[in-house]
């Protein structure tokens, strides 16, 4: 009779952390450092735009002029189109293209005009709507 012992099963340790364990983690400064270069290039926008000179502000009112224009314009172009929606006859209407260089092309069906014209009215809207949004967030 040959006295053996049987062999325990071993567990293998898993590599999962445990609950309690803590790890290691790199600390990450709230702010990063900057050379000073750099903070007297920002310290510098921030006086020009808190502190602009005359010749800063005058050229920011023109360009806000432009953008005014140019809103304004657009927005008596759409009154226009809107105007002329409400008013054509969608019976005899025609709708001619032209080029400078004298090609020209006429549509006479109304279901297609009424489409280009839905087309023309629906890319218009979004263009006066983003010049409105440049001439509001504006500053002088």
């Amino acid at each position: 009779m040959s006295t053996t012992t049987k062999k325990k099963p071993t567990v293998k340790k898993s590599e999962t952390p445990k609950a309690n364990e803590k790890k290691a983690t790199p600390k990450v400064e709230a702010t990063p450092k900057q050379n000073g270069a750099t903070q007297k290039s920002v310290m510098q926008k921030i006086d020009d735009v808190l502190r602009p000179n005359g010749n800063a502000v005058v050229k920011r009112l023109e360009t806000a002029q432009i953008l005014a224009t140019k809103f304004q314009k657009m927005s008596d172009k759409y009154d226009e189109l809107t105007q002329f929606m409400a008013g054509k006859d969608n019976e005899n209407g025609q709708m001619k293209f032209a080029t400078e260089n004298g090609y020209s092309f006429t549509l006479s069906n109304p279901a297609v005009i009424n489409k280009v014209l839905l087309v023309i009215e629906n890319e218009f809207s979004n263009h006066l709507e983003e010049a409105e949004k440049n001439l509001l967030e504006f500053q002088i």
